[in-house]
């Protein structure tokens, strides 16, 4: 199975390992997480009984999985509405064997779809934040809730170490590299991109497209992302992505284009592709060797969120 094939397929997979994790630890405030609509995000929810794990196994997506739902509600006119659900599987909080006695927390992570009701909130609007609320289920029985904050997007770029990633792409070299392919679906890592040629960024949460695809159904086509979005490329050996959103950015003549392409990919639930042409590469640009990862980074910018991917890029001749 080719790469491209493999990441499509995505919506029938899910975690491999879970015998050990942490459910959570923090140094700040828990606050809502961002999330857009259509995207794909993964609950850690305490109090499942589930013990063993469940995939959907077809499309469009199940709203029930293994006795488990979710229920997106919006405090606007919005009615409550089901998410769609891609896995659960249930998680460990402690091992008891290490220290008999222990009571270990029950979980699970449950892997789902936003639905594309949701009502994003763009920064600085008058009208102030959509707040939102996700209830999980159990056999129809209301067991957590998490509050949401409403984004037009929650840009995240794939990288080889993310869960939903299918190992059969990981070409990782242990830096959890983002996932950017030549057009024939064949990692860059490892192939630098040439100038000229067109690269496909991988990404969840770009939020809202046309046409719009019904919740847990797979595009059937081209369905391009709505909301401002643009990149932003930088030739420079080991540069970061920008972490400004669109309206805090600075924006210089010339230094953010719209791509290619920007928008769910065809057969897939939930997974978006950016395509963007590498530029000309000017003579003294440092190539990749030791101490340089990367020498060019594309930033994608939407209008609430910014992510990146960093990789290498080689004179055409």
């Amino acid at each position: 199975m080719n790469f491209l094939c493999a990441l499509i397929l995505l919506v029938s997979l899910s975690f491999t390992s879970a015998a050990q994790v942490v459910l959570g630890t923090t140094y700040r405030r828990p606050s809502p997480p961002p999330v857009a609509p259509g995207q794909l995000t993964t609950f850690i929810v305490s109090g499942l009984t589930a013990s063993v794990g469940a995939d959907a196994a077809t499309l469009p997506l199940p709203t029930t999985l293994n006795g488990v739902s979710a229920v997106l509600r919006q405090f606007n006119s919005t009615p409550p509405v089901a998410a769609p659900i891609l896995s659960v599987h249930p998680l460990s909080s402690c091992n008891p064997s290490l220290f008999p006695g222990t009571v270990c927390n029950s979980a699970a992570a449950v892997t789902v779809q936003i639905p594309f009701e949701l009502v994003g909130s763009a920064p600085g609007l008058l009208s102030g934040p959509n707040l939102a609320n996700i209830t999980f289920l159990e056999k129809d029985n209301p067991v957590a809730s998490f509050d949401l904050r409403a984004d037009t997007d929650a840009i995240h770029v794939i990288t080889d170490c993310d869960a939903l990633v299918p190992a059969s792409t990981n070409a990782s070299n242990g830096l959890c590299d983002e996932l950017v392919t030549h057009a024939d679906a064949s990692p860059v890592l490892g192939k630098p991109a040439v100038p000229g040629e067109t690269v496909i960024i991988y990404a969840f949460g770009l939020g809202a497209v046309t046409p719009l695809p019904a919740d847990g159904a797979a595009a059937t086509g081209a369905a391009a992302v709505t909301g401002p979005f643009a990149v932003h490329v930088e030739l420079a050996p080991n540069a970061r992505p920008l972490r400004l959103p669109w309206p805090a950015i600075s924006k210089p003549a010339g230094s953010f284009e719209k791509p290619a392409y920007a928008g769910l990919v065809p057969g897939s639930v939930g997974l978006y592709q950016v395509n963007v042409v590498i530029p000309p590469v000017p003579n003294d640009l440092s190539p990749c060797g030791p101490g340089v990862y990367s020498n060019l980074t594309v930033t994608l910018v939407g209008w609430s969120s910014t992510d990146g991917a960093a990789f290498c890029v080689a004179p055409s001749h």
